[in-house]
């Protein structure tokens, strides 16, 4: 277990977010995972494209780098948030829209 930790720990933060994200829809797409809401389920189709969704932000993440842009906010004197990286935003926030559970109301 502390392994493991270890090697998350040492991730780049966006492999993180996508671990976190995974392990959340996961909970709430199996029966009996107990995500935290009775009588929840996520279709497959849209845990299937809100996986999609997080995997194309963290992917962007890294190959956005011709068209960044300016710098939005400065995190470092190496590191910072660019134009570019807006999209990597909306597309973790669309992915957490489609898998949003929807209580059963029967």
């Amino acid at each position: 277990m502390t392994a493991a930790i270890g090697v998350v720990a040492g991730a780049a933060p966006g492999v993180v977010v996508l671990i976190d994200v995974l392990v959340v829809v996961a909970r709430r797409a199996v029966p009996g995972g107990h995500g935290g809401i009775d009588d929840v389920r996520i279709p497959w189709s849209r845990l299937a494209l809100a996986v999609l969704l997080v995997v194309a932000a963290v992917v962007w993440l890294r190959v956005d780098e011709p068209v960044e842009g300016p710098v939005l906010v400065e995190l470092s004197q190496n590191h910072g948030v660019h134009v570019a990286d807006l999209l990597s935003v909306a597309m973790v926030l669309l992915a957490a829209a489609i898998a949003w559970p929807v209580r059963d109301e029967h």
